[in-house]
């Protein structure tokens, strides 16, 4: 990759990517007569409480920069 340098005083845009990869386990609980009704309450959002977070085994794996042409920098 070759390096781009400003001219002195000049200011670059760059992006930045985040690549990360593993998992998040959330838990929560509801009331329920059956697993039936208990599908029918997960898909309103009736809960009994909010999800919390259980156990979180994400880990970033990569971040890469790179520059932004001046075509990008008028749309992001």
């Amino acid at each position: 990759m070759t390096e781009h340098t400003a001219p002195e005083g000049a200011i670059n845009r760059y992006r930045v990517v985040r690549v990360s990869t593993g998992s998040i386990t959330e838990v929560a609980y509801i009331t329920a007569r059956d697993e039936e009704e208990a599908e029918e309450k997960l898909s309103q959002d009736d809960l009994d409480c909010d999800f919390e977070l259980a156990e979180d085994d994400m880990s970033v794996e990569e971040e890469i920069i790179t520059l932004v042409k001046s075509e990008e920098q008028e749309h992001a």
